[in-house]
């Protein structure tokens, strides 16, 4: 049985995650706002040679809400794949990897933020959780939707329960020259 139960395992050398009240772990200028994270002095222009290290507790959803960088110069680094100039656009994206961030000696532009979503919930008031591709079950496996799963079991992530369907169940998805893929499963009921 696969479990949604997770802690972060990420110390924050640079940002007080208590004082500052955000999931996300900081180490370098990049600001961490509630569950936002963005480039230093966004939305004005970030600054010359700064590089920043980003990691939530896995795995976790976030939407880049706004990106500009300088165009092949000044990279954000998302599960290997780096993005500059307009980048990926408004996206969504199941964060495994950490998050990397450096800019050159150059032009500066306005940055970029990004946001940790919500997790969804169903009526049952447990939270659904994205899993890794290794732990989808093959392609011709039926599952059941998230309103019908039993607490623990992998379930359909069709739009129900809060679902999106940009961040789908097993399904291949091609994102930048990567796939990568999707499910969720509800949390399991604590024993008494």
């Amino acid at each position: 049985m696969v479990t949604s139960t997770s802690t972060s395992t990420f110390l924050d050398t640079t940002t007080d995650l208590a004082a500052t009240g955000s999931p996300w772990s900081v180490q370098g200028p990049c600001e961490a706002v509630g569950a936002c994270v963005q480039s230093p002095n966004y939305p004005e222009n970030y600054g010359d040679r700064q590089s920043c290290n980003l990691s939530l507790p896995k795995p976790s959803v976030v939407t880049i809400l706004d990106f500009l960088t300088e165009p092949d110069m000044d990279f954000l680094t998302l599960h290997g794949v780096p993005f500059s100039g307009l980048g990926p656009g408004k996206k969504t994206f199941t964060l495994w990897t950490n998050i990397s961030w450096r800019s050159d000696p150059s032009v500066a532009e306005r940055g970029w933020k990004i946001c940790l979503d919500p997790p969804p919930f169903c009526d049952d008031g447990l939270p659904l959780t994205p899993i890794a591709v290794r732990d989808c079950p093959p392609g011709s496996t039926v599952l059941p939707t998230c309103e019908e799963a039993a607490p623990g079991e992998l379930c359909e992530a069709d739009g129900q329960c809060g679902t999106r369907t940009d961040v789908n169940n097993c399904c291949w998805l091609e994102v930048y020259g990567g796939f990568i893929s999707f499910t969720f499963h509800s949390k399991p009921t604590p024993r008494e």
